[in-house]
């Protein structure tokens, strides 16, 4: 049976929550009866649109599942005349299922991979430590990995061509990392508050701050970008400014927000130690990002 589609989005390589964002803005030009076609690689957001289509009242037709999602990255990649030659993570991650390793496997790049989170991989990468630099394409953009633990032991942050700071699961722009999805916060959390409140302050504070996620809407200019000066996320971000380091420890250890789901279970998969199915990773992504220390500090 065909449905004519009287809107598509597309959504694909975009991470979760940003295409349930572009879904309910998308909808506000919709008149009711009229159907939207959203296309969507992030396992998690699929079934996030779904349950908030219930919720709502809006009536969820069904899910038509492509396969590989890795080849949207590299549609992408090829839109605009460029070849991935090196894939890197930041972390190894407990939020999400990386599609790091095999996309560089796919298209015969190089896989970086910091090797204080890589400990326990049973796969080959190439170690990104402090002081790495890789250089991109024939205009020579400078990628500088800087060793910023904290969220996890071997965290790593990039400042790219002296302009921006990619800092991954570190800093956002309302909040700061959660130290404990290793079962690590007491551990962890002085490496954080270094990070932060010593390393990061001195960087040029006209970085522009790109983090790996957001959690509100908020975050977003009106262009859909989340970023923020160094410079204004010191004034503002509350989590950079607690100066007692015993009050920091306490605002951070006492408001960490639950586990992802299948969190263990998802590391175990980037560490290369499980395989589960494409179903499989579904379900263990199911759910928000919870990788922040939120407000409520």
């Amino acid at each position: 049976m065909s449905i004519k589609v009287d809107m598509s989005l597309d959504c694909k390589g975009l991470a979760c929550p940003m295409p349930i964002v572009k879904t309910k803005k998308a909808i506000e030009g919709l008149t009711p009866g009229q159907v939207i076609e959203v296309k969507a690689t992030d396992k998690g957001s699929t079934v996030d649109i779904k349950s908030w289509a219930s919720k709502v009242g809006h009536q969820y037709i069904g899910t038509k599942h492509e396969g590989d999602v890795l080849v949207h990255y590299v549609r992408k990649a090829n839109e605009h005349g460029v070849t991935i030659t090196n894939v890197m993570d930041t972390h190894l991650h407990a939020d999400h299922i990386s599609g790091g390793r095999k996309l560089a496997e796919k298209v015969g790049g190089t896989y970086w991979l910091p090797p204080k989170d890589a400990e326990e991989v049973v796969f080959s990468y190439e170690p990104l430590v402090e002081g790495s630099v890789i250089t991109v394409g024939g205009t020579k953009i400078v990628i500088d990995a800087l060793y910023s633990p904290g969220h996890t032991i071997g965290s790593t942050s990039f400042i790219v061509d002296d302009s921006y700071l990619l800092s991954g699961d570190i800093l956002f722009v309302d909040s700061i990392g959660r130290p404990d999805l290793a079962g690590k916060a007491e551990d962890w959390v002085s490496d954080l508050r270094n990070t932060l409140y010593t390393l990061y302050k001195e960087l040029s504070q006209d970085l522009i701050v790109l983090p790996a996620h957001y959690s509100k809407i908020s975050e977003m200019d009106e262009r859909g970008v989340v970023s923020a000066s160094l410079q204004d996320l010191f004034k503002e971000n509350v989590g950079l400014n607690i100066a007692d380091e015993i009050e920091f420890r306490k605002a951070v250890t006492e408001n960490l927000p639950p586990q992802p789901n299948a969190y263990e279970e998802i590391r175990q998969t980037n560490m290369g130690k499980i395989h589960p199915s494409v179903e499989e990773e579904r379900e263990m992504e199911i759910g928000p990002n919870r990788c922040a220390v939120h407000e409520s500090l």
